[in-house]
């Protein structure tokens, strides 16, 4: 199972690798072009292994025993994932751009991913009641978070037409537009996609419902 992820790992690194080293900083429009051949799909393979590697660890047994205990003891996955943000911002503010440093542009997206991946496991473990109510709110955002993927790009080219728009109302609008249309896309297509199939699976554990949720 390890092959895999592995292999994702050394494509997205050697990906970024050759963005960085073939794609100039265009005097004019600055790293956007390297930026927008980093992230093409082979550059992102690590990120993807991440979550992968993550799904696969909270849908295992162990996982329940291991998430029940830290459910208890809260502040331990809290401080393990803030830590894991901490070293990750330290390595972004080190001296050098993003994109005009090389180790920067090759690894700092894995961290940045493993970060974040931490913040996801340390939410695995809100399984008080009250926890999960108050933060009912963002776990939807965690269940339409595909669409918002998709629907992003597409509602900010399109705002970006309108003229006088200010900055503040643009935003408000690309956030509500976007969150909106992933909803309805989530309910009346995405969701038809993903009902029940005719053999019964066994009933998900809590941690596997808040991770993917998320």
């Amino acid at each position: 199972w390890w092959l895999i992820p592995l292999i994702a790992f050394i494509v997205a690194w050697v990906w970024r690798f050759g963005a960085y080293s073939l794609v100039p900083i265009d005097p004019v429009t600055g790293p956007f072009i390297r930026f927008v051949a980093t992230v093409q799909l082979p550059g992102v393979l690590d990120q993807f292994a991440i979550g992968v590697l993550l799904a696969r660890f909270v849908m295992t047994p162990p996982a329940d025993r291991i998430i029940a205990t830290l459910s208890r003891h809260f502040w331990v996955p809290v401080a393990v994932a803030t830590l894991g943000v901490w070293a990750m911002m330290y390595l972004f503010w080190l001296p050098g751009g993003l994109w005009e440093t090389a180790w920067k542009s090759v690894f700092w997206r894995t961290f940045e991913s493993a970060g974040f991946g931490l913040v996801v496991l340390a939410a695995c473990c809100l399984n008080h009641r009250s926890l999960l109510r108050w933060t009912t709110p963002f776990r939807y955002l965690g269940t339409i978070s595909y669409g918002i993927y998709l629907w992003h790009l597409p509602v900010i080219l399109t705002i970006k037409k309108i003229e006088g728009l200010s900055q503040e109302y643009a935003f408000v609008l690309t956030v509500a537009a976007t969150v909106t249309l992933a909803s309805l896309s989530w309910h009346f297509f995405e969701k038809r996609f993903l009902g029940p199939s005719k053999k019964a699976a066994p009933p998900a554990s809590p941690a596997a419902k808040v991770a993917a949720t998320n």
